[in-house]
């Protein structure tokens, strides 16, 4: 029964989250939000376990993509694991020449 009270509107979000496992690709609001954004400012803690490896499956795709919280959310990481990118395909490189005159 309605008794006139009104519910506040919630002001952010708290979210723990514990990386355990080896993970690719891994995405925050997929992860921690079942891939919908929040609509209000989330503090996030996250946690990567030690001897956790976290990696990209491309050059252009982040390990991990904390994107996608409103304005004015904070992210603390507490990486006990690792956290690597794909790398690239580096350079070309070329012939080094060096003359010496006396």
């Amino acid at each position: 029964m309605f008794n006139g009270m009104m519910m506040a509107a919630q002001s952010s979000i708290n979210r723990i989250v514990t990386i355990s496992s080896d993970q690719v690709d891994w995405n925050l609001i997929n992860e921690v939000f079942a891939g919908v954004p929040p609509t209000v400012t989330a503090n996030i803690v996250i946690t990567i376990n030690a001897g956790v490896n976290i990696t990209s499956s491309s050059t252009s795709i982040a390990p991990m993509d904390l994107t996608g919280l409103p304005d004015g959310s904070t992210i603390l990481i507490n990486n006990n694991g690792n956290v690597y990118g794909a790398g690239g395909d580096g350079g070309e490189g070329t012939d080094v020449f060096m003359e010496t005159t006396a």
